[in-house]
């Protein structure tokens, strides 16, 4: 096992402090958490500061050199959560078996369960359905759809996310991490149909 250390400077991007945490974190040991493989992790990662103490990023997101590790294995664990709702989902899309889905990743597994819905004029049904469900004016869907599954797991998560990180952080932290400018969350646009799109976060990170 190789040891690695990150170090966290102050006016320092979150992003590039928890971004390597995160990959040296999971590199050789993600595969095998998904398929319930015995882990070897090759890597163990620790964080420091320069003085030991907390640093802080430009827009105020406080950072101790414990904090990392805690951060990394917060989204990890979330983007095993949303994989394990996503890859049967990916799966059913290939007609295939889950490990020729994993292969394909999450983002690209997403990408391909939406393409899949909107060659048949279900995405953006799915996806309203699921939006006004998520905004309190339509109720819960009986027998999602994949489409409809994959945008109620995607924000869903943030909530589980931020219990997890609440427990080490406080509420407010959690939240400042969960939706910190300086962490690496996208947004992705697709194409529901041939007339409209729609945009929603890309989390997991996890994904993350």
């Amino acid at each position: 096992m190789l040891d690695v250390t990150v170090v966290l400077l102050d006016d320092g991007l979150s992003s590039t402090a928890i971004m390597p945490v995160e990959i040296f974190h999971s590199a050789g040991a993600l595969w095998s958490e998904l398929h319930d493989l015995e882990v070897n992790a090759p890597f163990k990662v620790r964080t420091v500061s320069l003085d030991g103490g907390v640093v802080r990023s430009p827009y105020g997101l406080g950072l101790a050199p414990e904090d990392g590790a805690l951060v990394a294995a917060a989204f990890q664990h979330s983007a095993e959560r949303v994989w394990a709702a996503i890859g049967p989902l990916c799966a059913q899309v290939l007609r295939s078996t889950p490990e020729r889905a994993a292969a394909r990743g999450p983002n690209l597994c997403r990408r391909l369960i939406l393409s899949d819905a909107a060659r048949k004029g279900t995405a953006l049904p799915a996806f309203r359905h699921a939006a006004a469900y998520l905004a309190g004016d339509a109720p819960e869907p009986s027998k999602p759809s994949p489409v409809e599954a994959l945008v109620l797991e995607l924000a869903q998560e943030q909530d589980r996310l931020k219990a997890e990180l609440a427990e080490s952080f406080g509420p407010e932290e959690a939240d400042r991490l969960v939706f910190s400018e300086g962490l690496c969350f996208t947004e992705a646009t697709h194409q529901l149909d041939q007339r409209q799109t729609a945009t929603h976060p890309a989390a997991t990170a996890t994904s993350q």
